[in-house]
């Protein structure tokens, strides 16, 4: 009897030391605690970009005259990567370096004084398909709140540096027999110009690193691509969404 008591005592202390193992609480120090507070994001936006007229004023008497101050847009890809640094729970900030566009055609140009032969000049009309292209600088300021654990609402206003490198115009006559040329206005153009910007969307953390970021955004360029006294002063206004994948250290 007094043998079976003192087993029965053994496999009483042996099942309460196994469950008091089982229900240890793991402390972690500070080597497994994250601190960074920085994160890179690649993004991708697609957009419908348009043409403006600051003013809507057009040069008279210049290299051409627009009877038609509106412009046919089209869709561009931009692309870029943003490097963040997290100011607070709230708020984020990045700056960025990308490439950016636009294209656009204008119908029914007068083109005054086009010299189509040495000492002869002529006025016709022509539908010009205009292009740009700029690198860019952007600086954003991202408001964020988590709906849950796996969504971040965002609001992100943006400025944003452009140094165009490119601009070109290809000119067709319309009833004229002069031939297609493409005018090249590198030279001419106004650099930088600035552009601000609104975003709104979110970002679907899909794992503990990383998130997939959407977001529907509208942009405007302030100044005009070329600042010359014969030339329309033209800016651009843009339509995207911020598609992006981001990475939290």
């Amino acid at each position: 009897m007094k043998k079976l008591f003192v087993l029965t005592l053994i496999a009483t202390g042996l099942s309460l030391s196994a469950q008091k193992k089982k229900d240890d609480i793991v402390y972690y120090d500070d080597a497994n605690v994250k601190h960074s507070k920085f994160g890179i994001a690649l993004i991708t936006n697609p957009n419908f970009s348009d043409r403006r007229l600051i003013n809507n004023e057009t040069p008279e008497g210049g290299d051409f005259l627009l009877t038609n101050n509106r412009a046919i847009g089209s869709f561009q890809l931009n692309y870029g990567i943003d490097i963040i640094y997290s100011l607070g729970s709230a708020l984020d900030i990045s700056v960025g370096f990308g490439h950016g566009g636009i294209s656009y055609k204008v119908e029914d140009v007068l083109v005054n004084d086009y010299e189509s032969q040495p000492g002869d000049t002529t006025t016709f009309v022509a539908n010009f398909t205009n292009s740009a292209r700029w690198y860019t600088i952007p600086f954003k300021f991202n408001f964020n709140t988590s709906i849950n654990d796996i969504w971040d609402l965002e609001v992100v206003p943006a400025i944003q540096v452009n140094l165009p490198y490119e601009y070109t115009s290809e000119v067709k006559p319309v009833n004229s027999m002069i031939q297609e040329y493409t005018y090249d206005g590198a030279d001419d153009l106004n650099s930088p110009t600035f552009t601000v910007g609104l975003s709104l969307g979110g970002t679907y953390k899909f794992a503990d690193n990383w998130g997939l970021i959407v977001r529907g955004n509208v942009s405007y360029m302030l100044n005009a691509l070329i600042e010359q006294p014969n030339y329309p002063r033209e800016t651009t206004l843009s339509f995207g969404i911020d598609l992006g994948l981001k990475y939290s250290f």
